[in-house]
């Protein structure tokens, strides 16, 4: 059967997340910027579990977050287009196509948004630790970012299901 191709218009909610998102990127890309006089030749690029460094690289390579960034805005805002294409945990039909679209719109979005938040706080904790020349950092940010991350995909799975 074929799933049924519904328009669903943006609510301010919508709005707020994409706009949290666009700053979110222009962050990851301004902090890059902003660091690169001051970061030595080669960066931290890698962190153990208990937060000490275990792998450095050039200082170019600090432009890699901001691309897969970039990667991860577009392609996430082109996929919220396309609900019809995406696995659902339940049947889609005429009745539950819109709501359902909505959810998972609205998922698609916040995965944008803690990805880009989680990318940001990675690239200022490599900053950190290359200019500061520590070496280890504690990795509680990253872990609260994965936390929000999870939480929201709990939050689409409970809505979904209710669907």
């Amino acid at each position: 059967m074929d799933r049924p191709r519904i328009s669903i218009p943006p609510d301010l909610g919508d709005y707020v997340v994409e706009g949290i998102s666009l700053i979110l990127l222009l962050l990851v890309v301004y902090l890059a910027g902003q660091h690169w006089p001051q970061l030595p030749p080669r960066i931290p690029v890698h962190l153990n579990g208990a937060g000490v460094v275990d792998q450095w690289e050039s200082r170019n390579t600090i432009w890699i977050i901001p691309g897969i960034s970039l990667l991860i805005y577009g392609g996430f805002s082109v996929l919220q287009r396309y609900p019809h294409t995406y696995n659902y945990l339940k049947p889609i039909t005429r009745e539950n196509a819109y709501e359902s679209y909505r959810l998972a719109i609205k998922l698609m979005r916040f995965l944008k948004m803690a990805c880009l938040l989680l990318f940001l706080i990675i690239q200022y904790l490599i900053i950190k630790l290359a200019i500061e020349v520590k070496p280890s950092i504690s990795l509680l940010p990253v872990g609260l970012g994965l936390l929000f991350l999870l939480g929201g995909i709990g939050w689409y799975a409970w809505k979904s299901y209710r669907v």
